[in-house]
């Protein structure tokens, strides 16, 4: 089973924050990430939020909606950014060709796969950006 988890990044200090997701109304509608039953919410830019795939990378990175992989497969070697492409999470940029079965989830779950998170779209969008 796969944990459902969030991830975004605190509008104080820049600061990524990994938990449970809550929005709610203060004054204004705010999007919070709590660690733990412990600990109470950060408040969070709702524009960076983004959740766990379930996968990891060939480092053993956990992958969120977007980070920015590098995938240098037999066929391609390509950067692009995850995004949920309905019920599973798939590469925003043109398909991605990396098995037999045309299959993103396969390339990425594949334990011998090369696919590398080198960053997310928030921090280093410059890294999808072509020559």
């Amino acid at each position: 089973m796969r944990a459902i988890k969030f991830r975004g990044r605190r509008p104080d200090n820049g600061e990524w924050v990994y938990g449970f997701i809550a929005r709610y109304r203060d004054k204004e509608e705010k999007w919070g990430i709590k660690e733990s039953e412990e600990h109470g919410y950060w408040v969070v830019d709702p524009s960076t939020v983004g959740q766990f795939t379930g996968l990891h990378d060939k480092n053993g990175k956990e992958i969120y909606e977007g980070d920015i992989v590098a995938a240098n497969c037999d066929t391609h070697n390509s950067k692009n950014a995850v995004v949920w492409g309905g019920d599973y999470p798939a590469f925003d940029l043109e398909p991605f060709v990396c098995y037999e079965n045309n299959s993103l989830l396969y390339c990425i779950c594949d334990p011998d796969s090369s696919c590398e998170v080198i960053g997310n779209i928030h921090d280093n969008p410059k890294l999808l950006q072509t020559k």
